[in-house]
């Protein structure tokens, strides 16, 4: 079964699992310090690294409108989608 991790190439690092849907704000760590977000298709990954590329977003709970803040330090060159290839043994 393939599943996908997003992962920064000049860090290693892997954006981070925990926080539910959206992650915009969150920043690649160590696998030591947090577990990476594991997507069940390349589609999620991509779209999720699409998102966080263009920067930090939110909803306004009011008019529900997305509002966004640029990171323009976020490089889609450094950003990797990393293929998990994963096998149950029983």
């Amino acid at each position: 079964m393939m599943k996908f991790w997003i992962r920064q190439k000049s860090t290693g690092y892997f954006m981070p699992a925990g926080r539910g849907q959206g992650f915009t704000a969150d920043k690649p760590r160590s696998a030591d310090v947090c577990p990476p977000r594991l997507f069940g298709k390349r589609g999620g990954a991509t779209n999720a690294l699409r998102w966080w590329l263009q920067g930090e977003a939110w909803a306004d709970q009011e008019t529900g409108d997305i509002h966004s803040i640029p990171k323009p330090e976020r490089n889609a060159d450094d950003m990797e989608l990393v293929v998990i290839l994963l096998t149950v043994v029983t």
